[in-house]
């Protein structure tokens, strides 16, 4: 087996992606087993959301592969999907959808029940009003807030996070965190990219 072992839950392999002459990335390696809080830091530039960018199959490798769940992403992407909840780091959202709308959209994706919907829409304080509104009347910190409700409300095994914090309040940041921590109690992982606060 090598460098992969069967119960990792991401194992990166002599990862690179250039695009076309310039260089993102080079050369990683890393292993998170279950029940990790993985955080991913580097300075700006490092290359960090290119390699969420690569764990998701929205972009293709150079060289290397990436395996979640021991199965490779570029070719079983659309079997893990379902275990996987993710924050992106940039996200322009349809504006013209309610809140309500986006989180039950979302959910269709999966195609499970929404197991932490309600909890986590009373937590974040995001009232019945501000989810019949339209997502373009959002503060950039309530949106934020249903990016991560998304993340969560389906019971992902694995979380992957690109800055969640970023226009939380510290209140909202305290929720966060506290979430992440159970998930972590309940055996999930969760590989976070977030340079303002390490859990």
């Amino acid at each position: 087996m090598g460098f992969f072992f069967v119960m990792s839950i991401i194992a990166i392999r002599h990862l690179t992606k250039y695009y076309g002459n310039s260089l993102g990335i080079k050369d990683i390696n890393l292993q998170v087993e279950p029940g990790e809080i993985f955080g991913f830091i580097g300075p700006n530039g490092a290359g960090k959301s290119t390699t969420i960018r690569l764990m998701l199959n929205l972009i293709r490798p150079s060289s290397g592969e990436v395996k979640l769940f021991n199965q490779n992403v570029n070719t079983h992407y659309a079997q893990l999907f379902n275990s996987i909840g993710n924050v992106p780091g940039e996200l322009t959202l349809y504006g013209n959808l309610t809140g309500t709308y986006f989180l039950n959209y979302m959910n269709r994706f999966s195609k499970k029940t929404p197991k932490w919907q309600a909890e986590l829409v009373q937590a974040f304080e995001l009232s019945p009003p501000d989810l019949k509104k339209k997502i373009k009347y959002y503060s950039h910190g309530m949106k934020q807030k249903l990016l991560i409700i998304q993340a969560l409300q389906d019971d992902p095994e694995l979380v992957i996070m690109d800055e969640p914090s970023e226009g939380l309040d510290p209140i909202g940041k305290n929720i966060l965190y506290g979430y992440l921590k159970r998930f972590k109690s309940m055996d999930k992982t969760i590989f976070f990219l977030d340079i303002h606060h390490t859990i």
